[in-house]
């Protein structure tokens, strides 16, 4: 659901009072880096952030459920630029949000760029607040705001509202797929045993810091018993002997993690007879809950794959404790035959700008995320803009030609048949367009490792579309900095 923005009036408000920038004589690599930030703030100024901050108001009205007072609005739509620009800044500067908090409050460009320098002081947020910028609109707003700023860079005016030389062309586009991998270590079944005895004795921790205490061991000693387990499996050995080995030492884990899991069990109950519980109280239960109604099932899978020694159906397996959703995805690459994640569709114009993008919750295959994505394009920017796709072979079938036909769109995959793709390498436009598209691996290689980090950091799959529609929303105004600016006579135009 996309609301409704432009029913939301911006009122007036006064900014704060930075001071000016020093100046810095010496290495031209910070004035290359003063230089971007100021191009950016002009492509925000260009239009993303007052999208942002109406789209921001509109959404907190809904949610109260009323209009605000222009005091209240006034402040929370300086919370929205300060929202989208240190977001932004973050991303782009590819930091996590503990650093990034030092990093802002060392740098004048930083506190210039991200409204948070003052006459009188510089309030920098900490890490939970760049955590709670991050989560500031669902990810379909975000994505609006993307392809509003695609459109406009595409559109005739581009070099008078962005600054741009000439208008970005969208009449052909490149489209290839990946892996998002999830933050989870190797799914190995023993260490999932682990981590279940970890989560629900720090939970049990907390809550008797609180002075909630269950007649018990000392906590501590659970942790010290299951790492000297874990350390016994990691030297069992091969072999018949260490099979042997194996299946006695997860005997003895199992009821270890069921020791915990009664201990646990008391404490939730314990949390459920307050009668005003804190925070804390609530949150400890919600982790051990989460934990709890997984114990079952990954003893049944170590004992099934470890003792049993028979196989799990993959729709069965538990692979992360954290992220129920991450899949397989068996995609056969060079030194990554399997990945843990999601599959990512991103579509990119020949600048290098993103048009396009999908994070399905469920694997794909190329060609099902294809004809979604012409679905999208024709939604988004208009049926006649786009007029030629670029794909590789995993995306070429009956299904994506068919599609591609009937929405008017040149077919510029790359046929699985040897004897067509000899064919088709007789056209020039097929092989410059084949030739362009070793680009777009560089492309989603800038993505993945720069960007997004080489995986991603947030938890559920929800906050996992939020976190990928920042990545590219930070990509593509990167990019459109980089590109060669109008003249000084469009600009002054």
């Amino acid at each position: 659901m996309t609301y409704c923005s432009r029913s939301v009036a911006i009122v007036a408000h006064q900014l704060p009072l930075c001071p000016p920038l020093p100046l810095v004589v010496g290495p031209v690599e910070f004035d290359d880096f003063c230089a971007l930030w100021t191009r950016l703030d002009d492509l925000l100024a260009a239009g993303v952030e007052r999208d942002f901050v109406q789209r921001s108001v509109a959404l907190r009205q809904q949610e109260r459920k009323r209009r605000m007072t222009p005091d209240e609005q006034a402040a929370y739509q300086i919370a929205s630029q300060q929202a989208l620009r240190c977001t932004l800044a973050r991303h782009l500067l590819c930091e996590s949000l503990r650093t990034f908090c030092c990093r802002l409050a060392d740098s004048r460009v930083l506190q210039h760029f991200c409204l948070c320098g003052d006459l009188e002081s510089v309030r920098i947020p900490g890490h939970s607040q760049l955590q709670r910028y991050e989560f500031w609109l669902p990810a379909e707003e975000m994505r609006a705001v993307t392809i509003r700023l695609t459109n406009q860079a595409q559109s005739a005016d581009a070099p008078t509202t962005l600054g741009l030389a000439k208008p970005l062309s969208l009449a052909t586009v490149w489209v290839d797929s990946t892996c998002a991998e999830t933050n989870i270590h190797y799914p190995v079944d023993w260490i999932l045993l682990r981590d279940a005895v970890r989560t629900l004795i720090e939970a049990i921790i907390v809550l008797r810091a609180h002075d909630l205490k269950y007649r018990m061991p000392d906590p501590p000693t659970f942790l010290r018993q299951m790492n000297n387990l874990c350390i016994k499996m990691t030297h069992a050995g091969k072999g018949d002997k260490g099979k042997q080995r194996k299946k006695a030492i997860l005997r003895e884990m199992k009821d270890l993690v069921q020791t915990v899991q009664g201990h646990a069990e008391r404490y939730g109950k314990l949390v459920e007879q307050l009668a005003d519980p804190q925070g804390w109280a609530i949150a400890a239960r919600r982790r051990m809950q989460a934990i709890l109604e997984q114990v079952p099932t990954i003893i049944r899978q170590a004992h099934e794959r470890i003792i049993g020694e028979r196989q799990v159906a993959t729709a069965e397996k538990v692979l992360s404790l954290y992220e129920p959703d991450t899949a397989v995805l068996s995609r056969g690459k060079s030194g990554a035959q399997v990945e843990y994640g999601y599959s990512l569709f991103v579509a990119e114009q020949r600048d290098g700008l993103i048009v396009d993008w999908d994070l399905p919750i469920t694997p794909q295959s190329d060609v099902g995320m294809l004809q979604a994505g012409v679905t999208r394009w024709q939604s988004d920017y208009g049926k006649q803009t786009i007029r030629a796709a670029v794909t590789d072979r995993g995306f070429d079938g009956k299904q994506s030609r068919t599609t591609f036909a009937e929405a008017g769109i040149a077919n510029g995959m790359c046929p699985r048949s040897p004897r067509q793709l000899a064919a088709r390498l007789a056209e020039e436009e097929f092989r410059e367009q084949q030739r362009r598209r070793s680009q777009t691996e560089g492309r989603i290689a800038i993505v993945k490792q720069t960007f997004l980090g080489g995986r991603l950091h947030t938890k559920g799959h929800a906050h996992h579309r939020v976190e990928v529609a920042w990545v590219i929303l930070a990509h593509n105004l990167w990019v459109l900095a980089r590109l060669p600016i109008a003249s000084k006579q469009k600009l002054a135009a």
